[in-house]
């Protein structure tokens, strides 16, 4: 893959959906900067979240000021990817399986002005094109693009993001928050589909003392399926906030949200509780979890889940400097795309490993596992689908040059469906190479 920093500051947007309510810890700015680029899940809905791969970059201060004289910075990030890809199974397809060459062509463009620290606003579009050396039908674009700003007060932290996605495939890039990157898979669908995501999200920080603080967050997500179930979610949560240690903050809330279900599936209520923490052992070890419950009612039925976990958490781990290691847990409630009236639950667990060696080569290994477990939502039907995804990628890097990397890298992934229409396996052997100007 290539990428291209013209700049230094670029915010890892994470698209939040109401099924995230659990995990909107308020941190410190390098705390809240980890947990963007770890964030995972590979969950249809998680195609709502877009999680840039962290790349290198450099500064380019304008040298002008705003009105209260403060330095105002610039930032620019243009990055270029190119992978050149065989996969034997591109449209994930348990018994006609087809395999093909493929090249995708990512370039990347972000520029923000302000801090993280302070005031800020950014942008980010990067558009995909894949091109198939046979399959020429599966040739797609696809575009990302990500609008975040930040208004802080003495008291009050204001931001707003925008995320949209443009999506035509089967999964999309998702950084692991070691400093590679794996394909997300939409399992729900388990094959080729178009899918348009739409997130709005306002989130607030108020500070009550100096070891006290209430956050808040409003959002709004459109998962627009041209062909399947689409849907949309409005929610929001209020949680208080102690800082117990500079190196411990805990937190309890509450969060609750309407999904809105295309006919014939049915629209859904919900409301969490939920408890937090956010712990940092040293500059080396840093951990955020939370965990609650969820109590879902559906309309015009009595087919409600009335009391089901949900939980996200990160580790992450450098022992030494060129070493890596993030685990991710994660439990959420998903309504489906692809089958009517049925939600799921879906857990999972990753963990990715970076090491670099002789300050060049870098070798990386993600590995995860997912389980999916249907319920009905209406008196009618009977949802018996649970699946069961595994994953590995392992990849090798060279940084050729300071702006130049090239790699090689192997990705496996298996879905065992009780339903043989979702189940598949596929494997793929890629070159990729990253240029940053």
């Amino acid at each position: 893959m290539i990428c291209i920093p013209v700049a230094g500051f670029l915010p890892d947007i994470v698209a939040a959906e109401s099924e995230d309510a659990s995990s909107e810890l308020s941190l410190s700015a390098k705390e809240s900067k980890l947990i963007a680029e770890i964030s995972q899940d590979e969950s249809p809905e998680a195609a709502r979240e877009i999680e840039p791969a962290a790349r290198p970059s450099a500064e380019i201060a304008t040298g002008t000021s705003d009105v209260t004289g403060t330095a105002r910075r610039i930032h620019y990030h243009a990055a270029l990817s190119v992978r050149e890809v065989y996969d034997d199974n591109i449209n994930l397809s348990q018994s006609h399986r087809e395999s093909d060459f493929y090249s995708t062509i990512e370039p990347t463009i972000d520029v923000s002005i302000g801090s993280p620290d302070a005031n800020f606003l950014s942008l980010t579009y990067s558009p995909n094109a894949y091109i198939f050396a046979d399959h020429s039908e599966n040739n797609a674009l696809e575009h990302i693009i990500a609008i975040t700003g930040q208004y802080r007060m003495p008291l009050l932290t204001l931001s707003l993001a925008q995320d949209i996605q443009i999506l035509d495939g089967t999964g999309l890039q998702s950084a692991s928050g070691t400093g590679t990157d794996f394909t997300r898979t939409n399992l729900d669908v388990a094959g080729r589909t178009r899918l348009n995501i739409y997130t709005t999200r306002l989130n607030a920080n108020y500070s009550l003392t100096g070891k006290t603080f209430l956050t808040g967050a409003l959002s709004y997500s459109l998962s627009d399926y041209p062909a399947l179930i689409s849907s949309s979610v409005v929610a929001g949560n209020l949680y208080f906030n102690y800082t117990y240690s500079p190196k411990l903050a805990v937190g309890i809330g509450v969060a609750a949200g309407y999904d809105f279900v295309e006919s014939p599936s049915q629209n859904q209520s919900f409301e969490q509780i939920n408890g937090r923490l956010s712990y940092e052992v040293t500059g080396k070890v840093s951990a955020t979890f939370s965990a609650g419950v969820e109590f879902r009612q559906v309309s015009g039925s009595d087919e409600n889940d009335n009391g089901s976990p949900v939980f996200e958490g990160n580790l992450f781990y450098q022992p030494f400097d060129g070493t890596n290691l993030v685990v991710t847990l994660s439990r959420r409630t998903l309504n489906s795309a692809a089958l009517s009236s049925q939600d799921f639950h879906s857990t999972s667990v990753i963990v990715s490993a970076r090491q670099r060696f002789f300050q060049r080569i870098y070798l990386g290994l993600s590995v995860g596992y997912e389980n999916s477990s249907y319920f009905n939502t209406a008196n009618t039907i009977s949802a018996d689908r649970t699946d069961d995804y595994i994953f590995l990628q392992a990849s090798l890097d060279l940084d050729i040059t300071r702006f130049w990397t090239a790699g090689i890298y192997y990705f496996y992934r298996e879905s065992d469906s009780s339903l043989d229409l979702f189940s598949f396996y596929d494997n793929q052997f890629g070159f990729r190479t990253v240029v940053n100007f």
